[in-house]
């Protein structure tokens, strides 16, 4: 059935065996979305989402921007993780969220 709705995918991850196919089926998207919750506490799983990231970047080639979902009331944390996509001219696109207006106005 075709709605004719834009769906803006999420991308999702466990470690970087499953990166060849967590794109498949988007190869013609221009916008994804990426959640940081709960990936903000250790290195490593900072580096994940840095790596899964780059891949995204290096592999969707139509991709304009990147919705990411956070928490974090750091927005220099958000560019520096995602500074890839950015030096890659991928736009970031950070909307405001009830978790996030709390932490924010603590």
């Amino acid at each position: 059935m075709n709605l004719k709705v834009p769906v803006i995918p999420n991308i999702t991850y466990s470690n970087p065996e499953i990166f060849p196919n967590m794109l498949d089926g988007m190869e013609d998207c221009e916008i994804v979305a990426f959640s940081t919750k709960g990936l903000m506490k250790s290195a490593d799983a900072r580096n994940l989402l840095r790596e899964s990231i780059k891949f995204t970047v290096d592999n969707l080639k139509k991709l304009k921007a990147i919705i990411v979902y956070t928490v974090s009331i750091f927005d220099e944390t958000i560019y520096d993780l995602f500074s890839y996509a950015t030096d890659n001219g991928v736009r970031l696109i950070i909307p405001r969220n009830t978790l996030r207006d709390r932490n924010i106005f603590k």
